[in-house]
């Protein structure tokens, strides 16, 4: 036994139109549990965060005898008991450092600003060789 398909009435097929294979009801029924359902999941996951949340965390368990690494030190503030000077008192010796280095090289310092300059031979060893192909 083969179920009879229902044939539209034959004005709607001439205006070009089929009727629809599932009906409103059918729909509104079937958005209607989707939504309650999709609601249902989002209060049961709120309630099993809330449930989580109140209890209590347990403790990591130490598995070894060796001592944990310090990940993240605290930062160190100066002055502290090994390296007892402020930062401006650093940055002047950084200066110092990094001129008498420059002055090792041959680098001429400004005394008024201490800023280093390039001497001119290297300024004219660079441009001989950009003008080279």
């Amino acid at each position: 036994m083969t179920p009879e398909v229902q044939q539209p009435p034959p004005q709607i097929v001439r205006q070009g139109y089929e009727p629809p294979d599932v009906s409103n009801r059918s729909l509104m029924i079937f958005f209607l549990v989707f939504v309650v359902v999709g609601a249902a999941i989002n209060v049961g996951i709120w309630g099993l965060l809330k449930l989580y949340m109140a209890e209590p965390r347990a403790a990591d368990v130490i598995t070894s005898a060796a001592p944990a690494p310090d990940r993240f030190p605290p930062p160190n503030l100066q002055p502290i008991e090994k390296h007892n000077q402020l930062p401006w008192q650093d940055m002047q010796d950084l200066r110092r450092e990094k001129n008498a280095i420059l002055e090792q090289l041959g680098w001429p310092i400004d005394p008024e600003t201490g800023a280093a300059t390039i001497p001119d031979a290297i300024v004219n060893q660079l441009a001989a060789k950009e003008k080279k192909p």
